[in-house]
């Protein structure tokens, strides 16, 4: 007997029936009393008995007995499950309920296509079973056990679902799931859970269900939808390649963050493309071979001419110049940009000296700092009139601003003196190289006053952080404490933020410009040190730590430690005379 038949089985209650079976048949449907003699020794059929209500359901005949089981097996499948008490049961009654109303939603999409009233209660019930579901979400404990029941594959396959509120129901049951507030310290269960979805084929289905959503305001299945990759990334960020490399998630964020209209999907595309491109050389390769790059410089000449309208779009305006610094991080992706002309564009946009100005500094910063590979860049940068624009920046930093308008000084001058350090250690083209460092000596020398004020800036910032550090070294000596590589690092790391890196860039051009143009730019320099009380030795002292930190076990690195060493011989005989 199957199931249907069982639901739909009644025993027969007309007498007759048994009188007509056999006397073991008779016995065995009868109350169980035994057999009654007759008076003339032989044996009679059972009479009925009339029997109460109670008695009736103490002794249900087989059939009925497993029809009542089943019954009350479906109303426990049913019952709502609380979250805080969910065990293993619990978790196999959410998961068989879900299987049985995918299975009755099917047949009746099946058998009802042409009418979707019939199927509309089915789609109903699936939905609410969906949302029962979220009390598994909140119990990473159990994953296993839904794996094991195959349980990802049915709700992954939900997002193949023609009701896009089913979809939508699927997305956010997904997205609680891999939350990474949740499973943070659940490190195995998180990486159960991550292995089975991506073996049931999360991402290609996911990003089907992509082009299904609706991309409105008011629809934030898109967002949710972006939630799980950026939760799945969280996880386990050694996953990006595999995201890009199984969908076609990069392509799909490039063309919606090209979109004209800013929107809260735009922002958050620009973000997850950002992850991606972060810390892998394959995506950054992707992105070029996707024309993606093209595309975001595409995106951000739109601010040449207009700022950001808030905060939001200004943040997003962030993330595509920080994909794009990370693009160019990859060597072989810099004569990409240079063919895609994005060099020109950045010298527009620092000489229309509107927000996109702090991406283009931070981006020539990263293109221009890679030493022989960025070259052709440097070159490039000269001709096309960047000078024009890098100086005038690094002559005046903005001021004022609220808010997301806010100009950090610091991040804005190590961008400007790193690019124009970068200029000068790296062309090889001497003429090339003189333009930038003949900047220095003319209009009566204004831009190296600019260049030792700022020298004496962050040099008075790193010597207070010092001071800082003096003192931190002196407890730990009174204390017992050991000051080991650990603590050497850590406090070398508070130097940089100090301003550090910036002085050594500064005190890099300050080298660069007293070594090549002569005696009047060497007395300048020593009579504005003077003037402030500022010592001459203590820019080859940042140049010799300096040069302590450059890696020269490549032919590279030796060669930028000799020149470097070279350099500081010659300052310190300046110093001498």
């Amino acid at each position: 007997m199957d199931f249907s038949d069982l639901l739909s089985y009644r025993p027969s209650t007309d007498l007759n029936d048994l009188s007509r079976s056999g006397p073991a048949e008779a016995g065995a449907a009868g109350s169980g009393t035994g057999k009654r003699k007759r008076e003339d020794g032989g044996f009679a059929v059972p009479e009925p008995k009339v029997r109460r209500p109670e008695a009736a359901a103490a002794t249900l005949p087989p059939e009925e007995d497993e029809r009542a089981r089943a019954l009350r097996m479906m109303e426990a499948d049913t019952a709502p499950v609380d979250a805080q008490g969910l065990d293993v049961a619990g978790v196999r009654r959410l998961i068989n309920g879900l299987e049985r109303k995918v299975q009755k939603n099917t047949q009746q999409r099946m058998k009802h296509s042409e009418d979707p009233t019939k199927f509309l209660q089915s789609e109903m019930d699936l939905h609410d079973q969906i949302k029962e579901l979220h009390a598994v979400a909140t119990a990473p404990e159990h994953y296993s056990e839904v794996i094991r029941l195959g349980g990802l594959k049915t709700v992954v396959n939900l997002l193949n679902h023609e009701n896009e509120d089913i979809v939508a129901a699927t997305i956010e049951l997904l997205q609680e799931m891999t939350d990474a507030d949740t499973l943070d310290a659940e490190e195995e269960f998180a990486a159960a859970l991550i292995d089975g979805l991506l073996d049931a084929q999360l991402l290609p289905v996911l990003m089907d269900a992509f082009g299904r959503l609706k991309d409105t305001p008011e629809n934030d299945g898109l967002q949710t939808a972006l939630g799980i990759i950026e939760n799945i990334l969280d996880l386990n960020p050694e996953l990006a390649e595999r995201i890009v490399k199984e969908c076609d998630l990069m392509k799909w964020l490039i063309v919606r963050v090209r979109s004209k209209k800013f929107d809260p999907i735009k922002l958050y595309a620009s973000e997850i493309l950002a992850i991606l491109l972060q810390n892998s050389d394959k995506n950054r390769a992707a992105l070029v071979a996707t024309d993606g790059l093209d595309r975001l410089l595409q995106s951000v000449a739109q601010y040449k001419k207009k700022d950001p309208s808030s905060g939001e779009e200004h943040e997003m305006m962030q993330n595509l110049f920080g994909c794009l610094c990370s693009a160019v991080m990859l060597e072989s992706n810099i004569k990409a940009f240079v063919d895609a002309e994005g060099i020109e564009l950045m010298v527009i946009l620092l000489r229309e000296r509107r927000s996109s100005m702090h991406g283009a500094l931070k981006l020539l910063d990263h293109l221009l700092s890679k030493g022989q590979p960025s070259e052709g860049a440097c070159a490039i940068f000269v001709d096309r009139g960047g000078l024009r624009s890098i100086f005038p920046a690094f002559m005046k930093t903005p001021v004022g601003g609220k808010g997301w308008r806010r100009v950090l000084d610091a991040e804005y001058e190590e961008h400007t003196v790193s690019i124009i350090s970068s200029l000068v250690r790296t062309l090889q083209d001497p003429m090339l190289s003189m333009r930038v460092l003949k900047k220095f000596v003319e209009a009566e020398f204004a831009k190296l006053e600019r260049l030792v004020e700022l020298h004496i800036k962050y040099l008075g910032r790193v010597q207070h952080c010092e001071a800082g550090l003096a003192v931190e070294r002196s407890e730990m000596a009174a204390q017992g404490q050991e000051f080991d590589d650990i603590v050497e690092n850590e406090h070398y790391l508070k130097r940089l933020d100090a301003g550090l890196h910036t002085l050594q860039h500064i005190d890099l051009v300050l080298g660069e410009v007293l070594y090549k143009c002569g005696g009047a730019a060497g007395d300048k320099v020593t009579a504005l040190l003077r003037l402030k009380s500022s010592p001459f030795s203590a820019i080859t002292d940042v140049l010799v730590e300096y040069g302590h930190n450059i890696d020269d076990t490549s032919p590279a690195g030796a060669v930028a430690k000799a020149d470097l060493e070279a350099l500081v011989s010659v300052l310190r005989a300046l110093n001498s005379d």
